[in-house]
């Protein structure tokens, strides 16, 4: 996968009483891939998820998936494991596995 990607879609997804931020992704070229979170409560998956939003600068999901303009993010992998995502990075800012970390704090409103 290409290191230069655009979102095309997101989802909290359930692992048992925990849950997961997933981002599916996609380059140029049409490969997909998912950035997954670390395992963490509801609520907070649900601030996860509308912080990342916020760091793209849009209101919902839905303006991602049919907009069009797709945000364009820079993926970071494990050195140990070039498949593995650890972290996503767009012009605001950083998606880590448990934390949304903008660039300037004005940028998101916790």
């Amino acid at each position: 996968m290409d290191k230069n990607t655009f979102i095309n879609t997101s989802e909290i997804v359930n692992s048992g009483n925990s849950y997961r931020f997933v981002i599916h992704i996609f380059d140029k070229n049409y490969n997909t891939g998912k950035f997954s979170t670390s395992l963490m409560s509801k609520y907070n998956a649900e601030k996860y998820e509308q912080q990342a939003l916020e760091l793209f600068g849009f209101k919902n999901w839905f303006d991602i998936k049919f907009g069009t303009i797709f945000p364009q993010i820079t993926i970071h992998t494990d050195s140990d494991n070039p498949k593995e995502i650890v972290m996503l990075e767009c012009k605001k800012g950083f998606l880590l596995k448990n934390e949304v970390k903008p660039f300037f704090k004005e940028e998101l409103q916790m």
